[in-house]
């Protein structure tokens, strides 16, 4: 009997980061969901959970130096440059210190670098939740206030719609600026298995990979059988043309399979 296809969602690592779950989708896990969740943790990560979940400790301690919740993200991605202080790029060096080289092998430290960029990301998804649930709850205490006060229900959602202008912008979108999950990807393609599929209802990511010239086709039943039932849409691709990138590294010269449902992708 054959074994149900891996399918991992991307960008999302929590599963309550979609508004409704997704049977037969998988989210990866790189050192810091509960183990009883279910998520995929890959065999290929070098820090342990005890040990992911220290350096994020640390490196949660200097997030508040960063303007936004994804600067220190972007920073260490990037390594430090001239767009952030001299206090920040300080900060990048220290984190990147606190890498645990196992070996001195390229391949070991790139390994060591894709985890410590999943566990930002992790991170900064988790927070993004938390401010979206206080968003929703901002909301609900203005349509509870309208009845509290005896309001009629027209002058109730007059009072709700006017709180909506004067409230607090809340930014929860998981990547604001294009291309900010490159780094996300590039890390994720090299620890999850190759045979792995991706699922994607991003319309930021399916929208870059048309730019770029890629090309979905329609599922057949067959290759979506452990996916909900729907229209979906297929794409196959090596990890370099996914990335918009050249090389010979063999985690990213693998043909990926990818995911979307037919109605995000036509609206992308």
């Amino acid at each position: 009997m054959p074994q149900p296809r891996l399918v991992i969602s991307f960008p999302q690592m929590h599963p309550r980061s979609r508004p409704e779950p997704v049977s037969g989708v998988t989210y990866l896990d790189p050192g810091l969901a509960p183990e009883d969740a279910g998520q995929l943790m890959p065999e290929a990560l070098p820090l342990t959970r005890a040990e992911a979940a220290g350096w994020l400790a640390q490196a949660v301690g200097y997030a508040d130096l960063f303007r936004k919740p994804g600067e220190l993200l972007a920073a260490y991605t990037a390594g430090g440059n001239d767009f952030y202080s001299e206090t920040a790029h300080a900060i990048v060096s220290e984190l990147r210190a606190m890498d645990k080289p196992r070996e001195d092998d390229a391949q070991s430290k790139e390994l060591i670098r894709a985890q410590a960029l999943l566990l930002l990301s992790w991170q900064r998804e988790q927070s993004l939740m938390e401010i979206g649930s206080l968003d929703n709850g901002v909301e609900a205490s203005w349509d509870g206030m309208g009845e509290a006060l005896g309001l009629e229900p027209d002058d109730a959602a007059e009072l709700a719609e006017v709180a909506a202008h004067i409230r607090p912008d809340l930014h929860t979108s998981l990547f604001s600026v294009a291309d900010e999950w490159l780094p996300v990807l590039d890390a994720m393609l090299r620890l999850i298995p190759a045979q792995a599929a991706l699922y994607v209802d991003d319309a930021g990511v399916l929208a870059h990979w048309r730019e770029l010239g890629l090309k979905f086709v329609p599922a057949e039943a067959e290759d979506c059988e452990d996916l909900p039932e729907g229209e979906w849409q297929m794409l196959r691709a090596t990890g370099y043309d996914l990335l918009g990138a050249k090389g010979d590294a063999a985690e990213f010269l693998a043909e990926r399979l990818v995911f979307a449902p037919a109605g995000v992708l036509d609206a992308a």
